[in-house]
Protein backbone atom coordinates (compact mmCIF):
# COMPACT_ATOMS: atom_id res chain seq x y z
CA UNK A 1 0.00 0.00 0.00
CA UNK A 2 2.81 2.63 0.96
CA UNK A 3 4.52 1.67 -2.38
CA UNK A 4 0.99 2.54 -4.68
CA UNK A 5 0.17 5.56 -2.70
CA UNK A 6 3.91 7.08 -2.77
CA UNK A 7 3.91 6.18 -6.66
CA UNK A 8 0.75 7.94 -7.29
CA UNK A 9 1.27 11.28 -5.48
CA UNK A 10 4.71 11.40 -7.45
CA UNK A 11 2.64 10.85 -10.59
CA UNK A 12 0.15 13.48 -10.00
CA UNK A 13 2.90 16.28 -8.80
CA UNK A 14 3.81 18.44 -11.98
CA UNK A 15 4.13 21.64 -10.10
CA UNK A 16 7.94 21.45 -9.50
CA UNK A 17 10.41 22.87 -11.42
CA UNK A 18 13.45 20.42 -11.50
CA UNK A 19 15.80 20.46 -14.46
CA UNK A 20 17.00 16.90 -13.62
CA UNK A 21 15.75 13.74 -12.87
CA UNK A 22 16.48 12.15 -9.58
CA UNK A 23 16.86 8.64 -10.62
CA UNK A 24 20.28 10.31 -12.85
CA UNK A 25 23.59 9.67 -10.48
CA UNK A 26 25.82 12.85 -9.53
CA UNK A 27 28.68 11.26 -11.91
CA UNK A 28 27.49 12.40 -14.73
CA UNK A 29 30.11 12.83 -17.71
CA UNK A 30 29.13 16.44 -18.27
CA UNK A 31 31.32 19.50 -16.66
CA UNK A 32 29.33 22.22 -15.37
CA UNK A 33 30.04 25.40 -17.22
CA UNK A 34 29.75 28.02 -14.55
CA UNK A 35 29.32 27.89 -10.84
CA UNK A 36 25.87 29.01 -10.74
CA UNK A 37 24.98 25.93 -12.98
CA UNK A 38 26.84 23.89 -10.29
CA UNK A 39 24.51 25.45 -7.36
CA UNK A 40 21.31 24.84 -9.50
CA UNK A 41 22.28 21.21 -9.79
CA UNK A 42 22.67 20.37 -6.38
CA UNK A 43 19.00 22.76 -5.42
CA UNK A 44 17.40 20.61 -7.96
CA UNK A 45 18.18 17.37 -6.54
CA UNK A 46 17.53 18.25 -3.12
CA UNK A 47 14.28 19.83 -3.67
CA UNK A 48 12.87 16.40 -5.71
CA UNK A 49 14.52 14.23 -2.42
CA UNK A 50 12.62 16.45 0.03
CA UNK A 51 9.48 16.20 -2.17
CA UNK A 52 9.45 12.11 -2.38
CA UNK A 53 9.83 11.95 1.35
CA UNK A 54 6.56 14.87 2.17
CA UNK A 55 4.86 12.76 -0.25
CA UNK A 56 5.59 9.19 1.34
CA UNK A 57 4.94 9.67 4.31
CA UNK A 58 1.38 10.71 3.64
CA UNK A 59 0.83 7.37 3.64
CA UNK A 60 -2.01 6.07 6.51
CA UNK A 61 -0.08 2.85 7.03
CA UNK A 62 2.79 4.62 7.76
CA UNK A 63 0.91 6.63 9.98
CA UNK A 64 -1.03 3.89 12.06
CA UNK A 65 2.46 2.28 12.75
CA UNK A 66 4.09 5.31 14.52
CA UNK A 67 0.87 5.98 16.37
CA UNK A 68 0.76 2.79 17.78
CA UNK A 69 4.89 2.96 18.33
CA UNK A 70 4.84 -0.82 16.26
CA UNK A 71 8.79 -1.28 16.21
CA UNK A 72 8.57 -4.84 14.73
CA UNK A 73 6.56 -2.92 11.58
CA UNK A 74 8.89 -0.15 11.16
CA UNK A 75 11.83 -2.21 9.86
CA UNK A 76 9.85 -3.49 6.85
CA UNK A 77 8.29 0.15 6.46
CA UNK A 78 11.80 1.79 6.26
CA UNK A 79 13.07 -0.67 3.38
CA UNK A 80 9.63 0.14 1.66
CA UNK A 81 10.84 3.65 1.71
CA UNK A 82 14.58 3.42 1.10
CA UNK A 83 13.29 1.26 -2.48
CA UNK A 84 10.75 4.12 -3.15
CA UNK A 85 13.14 7.09 -2.58
CA UNK A 86 15.76 7.86 -5.19
CA UNK A 87 19.29 7.75 -4.33
CA UNK A 88 18.55 6.82 -0.64
CA UNK A 89 21.31 4.36 1.14
CA UNK A 90 19.29 4.20 4.44
CA UNK A 91 15.80 5.59 6.18
CA UNK A 92 15.04 5.48 9.82
CA UNK A 93 11.85 5.85 11.15
CA UNK A 94 11.18 7.08 15.21
CA UNK A 95 8.05 7.30 16.58
CA UNK A 96 8.05 10.34 18.92
CA UNK A 97 10.09 10.23 22.16
CA UNK A 98 11.61 6.84 20.93
CA UNK A 99 14.80 9.33 18.62
CA UNK A 100 17.60 7.52 20.27
CA UNK A 101 21.52 7.62 18.81
CA UNK A 102 22.66 4.25 16.37
CA UNK A 103 25.89 3.86 15.66
CA UNK A 104 25.66 -0.03 15.16
CA UNK A 105 24.81 -0.05 11.31
CA UNK A 106 25.58 2.78 8.70
CA UNK A 107 25.58 5.10 7.81
CA UNK A 108 25.77 5.51 11.73
CA UNK A 109 22.96 8.27 13.12
CA UNK A 110 24.84 10.38 15.53
CA UNK A 111 23.58 13.11 18.23
CA UNK A 112 23.94 15.32 14.99
CA UNK A 113 21.46 13.02 13.12
CA UNK A 114 18.99 12.87 16.04
CA UNK A 115 19.13 16.70 16.71
CA UNK A 116 17.81 17.06 12.89
CA UNK A 117 15.38 14.85 13.78
CA UNK A 118 13.92 16.29 16.94
CA UNK A 119 13.99 19.75 15.57
CA UNK A 120 11.49 18.84 12.52
CA UNK A 121 8.91 18.69 14.73
CA UNK A 122 9.30 23.00 15.29
CA UNK A 123 10.47 23.00 11.43
CA UNK A 124 11.60 21.66 8.75
CA UNK A 125 14.88 21.12 8.50
CA UNK A 126 17.80 21.79 6.02
CA UNK A 127 19.50 19.05 4.20
CA UNK A 128 22.82 18.79 5.83
CA UNK A 129 26.49 16.79 5.55
CA UNK A 130 27.22 14.68 8.54
CA UNK A 131 30.24 12.90 9.19
CA UNK A 132 32.11 14.19 6.07
CA UNK A 133 35.51 13.30 7.28
CA UNK A 134 34.87 9.42 7.85
CA UNK A 135 33.34 6.64 5.62
CA UNK A 136 30.15 7.27 6.84
CA UNK A 137 30.09 10.58 4.91
CA UNK A 138 26.35 11.29 4.11
CA UNK A 139 23.57 13.87 3.74
CA UNK A 140 20.61 13.66 5.80
CA UNK A 141 17.33 14.91 5.43
CA UNK A 142 14.64 14.42 7.93
CA UNK A 143 10.80 15.55 8.26
CA UNK A 144 8.33 14.94 10.73
CA UNK A 145 5.14 12.59 10.50
CA UNK A 146 1.57 14.53 11.83
CA UNK A 147 -1.32 12.47 12.23
CA UNK A 148 -4.76 13.71 10.28
CA UNK A 149 -5.67 15.65 12.87
CA UNK A 150 -2.14 17.56 12.82
CA UNK A 151 -0.03 16.02 16.21
CA UNK A 152 3.54 15.23 15.47
CA UNK A 153 3.74 10.91 15.94
CA UNK A 154 7.72 10.47 14.47
CA UNK A 155 9.53 11.70 11.98
CA UNK A 156 11.91 9.63 9.23
CA UNK A 157 15.26 10.62 8.56
CA UNK A 158 16.94 9.55 5.18
CA UNK A 159 20.27 9.59 4.40
CA UNK A 160 21.62 10.24 1.13
CA UNK A 161 25.48 9.77 -0.75
CA UNK A 162 27.67 12.32 0.41
CA UNK A 163 28.59 11.67 -3.46
CA UNK A 164 26.09 14.04 -4.57
CA UNK A 165 28.35 17.02 -3.35
CA UNK A 166 31.91 15.46 -3.94
CA UNK A 167 30.97 14.43 -7.86
CA UNK A 168 29.19 17.96 -8.69
CA UNK A 169 32.29 19.69 -7.42
CA UNK A 170 34.79 17.75 -9.13
CA UNK A 171 32.84 18.12 -12.56
CA UNK A 172 32.76 21.90 -12.18
CA UNK A 173 34.81 23.39 -15.17
CA UNK A 174 38.13 24.15 -14.51
CA UNK A 175 39.07 27.74 -15.62
CA UNK A 176 40.89 29.53 -13.19
CA UNK A 177 38.86 30.35 -10.31
CA UNK A 178 38.70 29.01 -6.34
CA UNK A 179 35.29 27.61 -5.22
CA UNK A 180 34.82 26.97 -1.63
CA UNK A 181 31.70 24.24 -0.87
CA UNK A 182 30.87 25.60 2.59
CA UNK A 183 28.24 24.42 5.22
CA UNK A 184 26.76 26.75 8.21
CA UNK A 185 25.11 25.10 11.41
CA UNK A 186 24.99 27.70 14.51
CA UNK A 187 26.67 30.86 12.38
CA UNK A 188 29.72 28.60 11.91
CA UNK A 189 31.19 28.10 8.07
CA UNK A 190 32.97 24.93 7.56
CA UNK A 191 34.51 24.18 4.13
CA UNK A 192 33.46 20.67 3.16
CA UNK A 193 35.14 20.49 -0.33
CA UNK A 194 36.99 23.05 -2.55
CA UNK A 195 38.18 23.41 -6.47
CA UNK A 196 40.40 25.03 -8.30
CA UNK A 197 43.33 27.53 -7.90
CA UNK A 198 43.80 28.47 -4.01
CA UNK A 199 46.25 31.19 -4.76
CA UNK A 200 43.17 33.52 -5.97
CA UNK A 201 41.74 33.36 -2.94
CA UNK A 202 42.79 37.01 -1.54
CA UNK A 203 40.23 38.78 0.95
CA UNK A 204 36.39 38.37 1.29
CA UNK A 205 35.00 36.11 -1.45
CA UNK A 206 33.84 37.57 -5.12
CA UNK A 207 30.36 35.98 -4.71
CA UNK A 208 28.56 33.62 -2.56
CA UNK A 209 25.58 31.37 -3.69
CA UNK A 210 23.25 30.08 -1.49
CA UNK A 211 21.80 26.53 -2.09
CA UNK A 212 18.26 26.48 -1.16
CA UNK A 213 16.66 24.02 1.21
CA UNK A 214 20.41 23.17 2.47
CA UNK A 215 23.06 24.69 4.99
CA UNK A 216 25.62 25.14 1.86
CA UNK A 217 27.01 27.97 0.30
CA UNK A 218 29.20 27.99 -2.53
CA UNK A 219 32.08 30.85 -1.98
CA UNK A 220 34.10 32.31 -5.18
CA UNK A 221 37.35 34.03 -5.59
CA UNK A 222 38.30 34.83 -9.06
CA UNK A 223 41.64 36.50 -10.14
CA UNK A 224 41.15 39.99 -9.78
CA UNK A 225 37.75 40.10 -7.48
CA UNK A 226 36.32 39.91 -11.75
CA UNK A 227 32.26 39.23 -11.11
CA UNK A 228 31.98 35.44 -11.47
CA UNK A 229 29.27 35.55 -14.35
CA UNK A 230 31.87 38.26 -16.12
CA UNK A 231 34.92 36.11 -15.38
CA UNK A 232 33.20 33.14 -16.05
CA UNK A 233 31.97 34.55 -20.13
CA UNK A 234 35.16 35.58 -20.45
CA UNK A 235 36.86 32.34 -20.14
CA UNK A 236 34.16 31.00 -22.01
CA UNK A 237 34.66 33.27 -24.80
CA UNK A 238 38.49 32.55 -24.75
CA UNK A 239 37.29 28.81 -25.02
CA UNK A 240 35.68 29.57 -28.22
CA UNK A 241 38.25 31.34 -29.89
CA UNK A 242 41.35 29.13 -28.69
CA UNK A 243 39.27 25.91 -30.07
CA UNK A 244 38.51 27.94 -33.53
CA UNK A 245 42.40 28.71 -33.80
CA UNK A 246 42.71 24.73 -32.95
CA UNK A 247 40.25 23.81 -35.47
CA UNK A 248 41.41 26.48 -38.50
CA UNK A 249 45.17 25.09 -37.78
CA UNK A 250 43.98 21.36 -38.53
CA UNK A 251 41.97 22.27 -41.59
CA UNK A 252 45.24 24.18 -43.15
CA UNK A 253 47.19 21.10 -42.23
CA UNK A 254 45.16 18.71 -43.39
CA UNK A 255 44.63 20.73 -46.93
CA UNK A 256 48.48 20.64 -46.89
CA UNK A 257 48.82 16.97 -46.91
CA UNK A 258 46.32 16.40 -49.33
CA UNK A 259 47.69 19.02 -52.05
CA UNK A 260 51.12 17.09 -51.48
CA UNK A 261 49.90 13.82 -50.90
CA UNK A 262 52.38 11.23 -52.71
CA UNK A 263 50.19 8.22 -54.56
CA UNK A 264 50.53 4.38 -53.56
CA UNK A 265 52.73 2.57 -55.34
CA UNK A 266 50.37 1.03 -57.67
CA UNK A 267 48.79 4.32 -58.98
CA UNK A 268 52.89 5.33 -60.10
CA UNK A 269 53.14 4.94 -64.29
CA UNK A 270 55.50 1.83 -64.44
CA UNK A 271 58.74 3.10 -66.58
CA UNK A 272 60.13 1.37 -69.21
CA UNK A 273 63.34 -0.59 -68.93
CA UNK A 274 63.80 -0.50 -72.85
CA UNK A 275 66.79 1.91 -73.90
CA UNK A 276 65.61 5.00 -76.01
CA UNK A 277 66.98 5.46 -78.85
CA UNK A 278 69.12 9.04 -78.91
CA UNK A 279 67.75 9.75 -82.70
CA UNK A 280 63.89 9.75 -81.59
CA UNK A 281 64.55 11.52 -78.35
CA UNK A 282 62.44 14.34 -79.91
CA UNK A 283 59.74 11.46 -81.49
CA UNK A 284 56.80 10.48 -79.14
CA UNK A 285 56.69 6.91 -78.39
CA UNK A 286 53.72 6.46 -77.35
CA UNK A 287 50.60 5.84 -79.97
CA UNK A 288 47.19 6.44 -79.08
CA UNK A 289 45.17 3.35 -80.21
CA UNK A 290 41.57 2.83 -79.66
CA UNK A 291 41.23 6.15 -77.18
CA UNK A 292 44.08 4.80 -74.89
CA UNK A 293 47.33 5.06 -74.74
CA UNK A 294 49.94 2.44 -75.20
CA UNK A 295 53.30 1.68 -74.84
CA UNK A 296 54.99 0.80 -78.00
CA UNK A 297 58.80 0.49 -78.94
CA UNK A 298 58.95 2.44 -82.78
CA UNK A 299 63.23 2.64 -82.58
CA UNK A 300 63.40 0.09 -85.49
CA UNK A 301 60.70 1.81 -87.51
CA UNK A 302 62.55 5.12 -86.80
CA UNK A 303 65.78 3.85 -88.07
CA UNK A 304 64.40 2.47 -91.06
CA UNK A 305 62.99 5.30 -92.42
CA UNK A 306 66.45 7.85 -91.31
CA UNK A 307 67.96 5.28 -93.60
CA UNK A 308 65.71 5.88 -96.37
CA UNK A 309 65.79 9.78 -96.17
CA UNK A 310 69.36 9.73 -96.53
CA UNK A 311 69.62 8.09 -99.63
CA UNK A 312 70.29 10.25 -102.86
CA UNK A 313 67.15 10.49 -105.36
Amino acid sequence: MLAICCQTLLAEDQTVPVNESAQSTAADAQSFQSVAELARHIEDRIAVYFIEIETAIQDSELQAALVVADTNVLPALESQLKELLSDSIRVRLYPVGLEEVDSQSAPACGFACISIATSSYEAPPLAEALLYNTSDANITLARAIFSESGQAIGVVVVHYPYELITESVRRLRDIGLYAQFQQSVSDRSTVIQEHGNAQVKEGPATEIIHIKGTRWNIAVWTPGGVEVEEYEQSSTGWFKIISGIIILIVGIVLLYKKRHLVLPQKFVVPVTEKPVDVSASEESTTLIMGGGATEVDISQYLKNNNANTSKPR
